[in-house]
């Protein structure tokens, strides 16, 4: 049963209003259906028995509001409470298109599928009171009064997929879901994506059939399903799927020394974890013969089996055909085929819309042969963007790897199926790109190029590549990669070794510990965003790489130059030595040579109220004293001494309301040796002041006394002996302990500046 302001909605006329009056997420504030001239009139509508204003109450009873002044509350309070404060409030109801960011255009519009249920005027005047403390307790204060709305309720569109709807130009309706991920119609699904992807995607990878990896599993087909092997592929070539998923702990089938044998014979379906099970049944489905599973096609237990078989985890994932990426998985028993729930019965119902040249008729009753389904905008619904922002798979470090070297995903959330490629994003339900998407059609198309290009169509992408995108998406991969987690900190190299490898031939120099030493500056440049970057892998990386710390850390960005400045580093040496083999691999040491400016660092305890003076903030690696510098920013400050000479020291700012003069006690200052060194130096205009200058990103050095013996010799590290041995003698090394990009200095005076550095040879372990 219906009202007949609801029965009066139509899409058609909905549209045209939208054509008069339409941005993105924003309320029309004259172009819009009115519904009700008050709430109360709706609540007595779903009293009397109308479904879509029982929908709408249904929403507007049990969506919180995170807005303020109403946060916590639902939106019937929030209504309820601005009745109270004698404002009207009516019911209208507009179009909207949920893939749209805010304020996008109707020219941008390629898919309508929401309506906007919106109670009172665009904008409230709500007063904002201010508090104070007084004798006698909390008192309000006159306020100033703030233009706020109540959000908008959001009912989301979907129709058949066999029954896609267009009104003029417009699309209208997302593509119902089928609930059930093991269906016919999802793997269909699944099975065009791919065939489409292969044959019409000028930018992705043909289909072919590539060597296998060495071991790969033959899950036999759909009408043998008790074939399940483990095959040695002896390089062979044929067609395979990859997955990828979280271990989440100890997995209690996987391919041990002593199992080698029998898996090659059977591997029980029963006794394998669910994630398998279920990639195993999709592998079936999608009509592909062979699986590769790290955990059944690596000898778990032999570490040199895994040493061989890591070097090429990158060719895996590569040259698989498809990727099954176990998102929503947190560990291999949750599964991946998860049966959706379909929405409650209160959430959903279907609105057939006649269409015509009468566009104020809108029939509900399902005859007119178009169906419009419509349920509650959950604002936590699922999406790709989601997934990958804050799925389980999101936060593992491996899964980085493998989701950047596959040429073809198919993505497994818990409501639906997902694709990718680097022709762009898909989805079961049909939304286009944008809000909903993750925010590039191509992530990293510089890298993806690379990696892809021996088996694309385009010739264009085959041409000679600009290093400069390529290393630039690379950082931004290692950004990425630093904020997810690892089961052990050995793989912090090896998990990350696939896409250095294939990039290396690209990118050319040398590869060490995780930076390029033809663009050394770059990779030495890197901090916390606000905290320290604690130095929890020592044992696993030198103190100057990225990969030292298991805290998410940024680069600074650096200018890249085709010769270095008057005022620039070189790196004149570098030493890595790597564990098993690999050279992208574990890491055993690490040394780098680098001649430039430097200038003594002290570093003080004193804290202080203001930064005025102040020529740079400091991202330390750790703190002397986090308990204090915690709360606050550290400063660095340039002294003077009598003799002329000047250093570089560091204090805490706290924020304080007032800016008093500061003087330095010397009784705080740290005994230990420091120096900073000038990494790179940028020209570029400030963006404080707009005027021309020249900043400096540095290094901040600790000095530290490294003594290795060798048959009662003693090998200096230094680079300076070329690896002779001589008697023993304190070796003079560093290590880095911080980052700092200094204030825009105007040319002249940073070049007077610059006279009072010392250019030095500096060895950083």
């Amino acid at each position: 049963m219906l009202c007949a302001f609801c029965t009066g909605i139509s899409l058609s006329g909905l549209i045209e209003l939208a054509e008069v009056e339409f941005a993105s997420r924003q309320s029309p504030q004259h172009a819009y259906y009115k519904h009700y001239d008050s709430y109360n009139d709706l609540v007595q509508s779903a009293t009397d028995g109308c479904d879509l204003c029982q929908m709408i109450l249904a929403g507007f009873t049990s969506f919180i509001v995170d807005l303020w002044p109403w946060d916590g509350q639902t939106r019937d309070e929030a209504v309820r409470e601005t009745e109270y404060l004698g404002k009207a409030i009516d019911v209208r109801i507009s179009i909207d298109a949920d893939h749209l960011y805010f304020g996008q255009s109707l020219d941008q519009v390629a898919l309508f599928d929401l309506l906007v249920v919106q109670v009172g005027a665009a904008a409230i005047k709500y007063e904002e009171k201010e508090w104070k403390v007084g004798s006698h307790g909390s008192e309000g204060s006159e306020g100033k009064e703030e233009d706020v709305t109540i959000p908008p309720l959001l009912i989301t569109l979907s129709v058949p997929r066999d029954k896609q709807i267009r009104i003029g130009k417009y699309r209208v309706g997302r593509y119902r879901l089928d609930p059930v991920l093991t269906s016919q119609n999802n793997f269909s699904i699944a099975k065009s994506w791919i065939e489409d992807c292969c044959n019409n995607h000028q930018s992705c990878p043909v289909k072919h059939s590539p060597e296998l990896p060495a071991r790969v599993i033959d899950v036999g087909n759909l009408g043998d399903e008790q074939i399940l092997r483990l095959v040695h592929s002896h390089s062979s070539t044929g067609q395979y799927a990859a997955l990828s998923h979280c271990w989440g702990g100890l997995i209690s089938t996987r391919l041990l020394a002593d199992t080698l044998k029998s898996f090659q014979t059977d591997i029980s379906f029963s006794s394998l974890p669910e994630n398998f099970r279920d990639a195993v049944t999709i592998t079936r489905h999608l009509g592909i013969k062979y699986l590769w599973i790290d955990a059944l096609c690596i000898i778990q237990d032999s570490a040199s089996d895994w040493e061989i078989e890591s070097k090429k985890m990158g060719d895996v994932y590569q040259n698989a055909l498809i990727t099954i990426s176990a998102a929503m998985s947190p560990g291999s028993t949750a599964g991946i085929l998860t049966e959706s729930s379909r929405e409650e019965a209160v959430k959903e119902h279907v609105m057939g819309d006649m269409v015509s040249s009468d566009s104020s008729k809108v029939s509900y009753d399902g005859n007119s042969g178009i169906e419009v389904y419509l349920s509650l905008n959950d604002k936590e619904e699922e999406t790709l963007r989601n997934l990958f922002l804050s799925s389980p798979l999101s936060k593992r470090g491996w899964c980085l790897q493998e989701s950047i070297l596959s040429p073809r995903i198919l993505h497994y959330g818990s409501k639906q199926i997902y694709w990718q490629c680097p022709h762009g994003f898909q989805s079961a339900d049909g939304v286009p790109a944008g809000n909903l998407m993750p925010d590039n059609a191509n992530l990293y198309s510089a890298i993806s190029n690379v990696l892809h290009q021996h088996l694309q169509r385009d010739v264009v992408c085959k041409s000679q590549h600009d290093r400069r995108p390529i290393l630039t998406d690379y950082y931004n991969l290692v950004e990425e990669y630093s904020s997810r987690q690892l089961t052990y900190n050995s793989d912090k190299f090896p998990a990350f070794s696939g896409i250095a490898r294939l990039l290396h031939p690209v990118i050319g120099a040398s590869y060490l510990a995780g930076m390029w030493s033809n663009d050394f500056a770059q990779g030495l440049c890197w901090h916390h965003e606000i905290f320290q970057c604690r130095h929890t892998l020592s044992e696993e990386a030198p103190s100057w790489s990225w990969a030292v710390t298991t805290d998410p850390i940024l680069f600074a960005h650096i200018e890249r130059k085709d010769a270095p400045g008057p005022y620039d580093s070189t790196i004149t040496q570098h030493d890595v030595k790597v564990r098993g083999g690999n050279p992208y691999g574990q890491v055993q040491s690490g040394s780098i040579v680098i001649e430039g400016l430097v200038k003594t660092f002290r570093r003080s305890k004193q804290v202080i109220s203001s930064g005025k003076g102040s020529i740079a903030r400091i991202f330390m690696d750790e703190f002397e004293n986090p308990d204090n510098e915690l709360e606050g920013v550290l400063d660095l400050f340039e002294v003077d001494e009598v003799d002329g000479q000047s250093y570089l020291l560091s204090a805490l700012q706290r924020k304080s309301s007032s800016k008093v003069t500061w003087f330095i006690d010397f009784d705080l200052i740290s005994p230990v040796s420091y120096i900073a060194l000038i990494v790179i130096t940028s020209d570029e205009e400030s963006f404080y002041d707009g005027e021309f200058g020249t900043s400096a990103q540095a290094l901040v050095l600790r000095k530290v006394n490294k003594v290795r013996k060798t048959a009662g010799l003693t090998k200096v590290e230094n680079g300076e002996n070329n690896g002779k041995e001589i008697e023993e003698e304190e070796c003079l090394l560093y290590e880095r302990v911080g980052y700092f990009d200094t204030m825009h200095w105007k040319q002249p005076s940073f070049k007077r500046w610059m006279e009072t550095w010392d250019r030095k040879s500096v060895t950083i372990i």
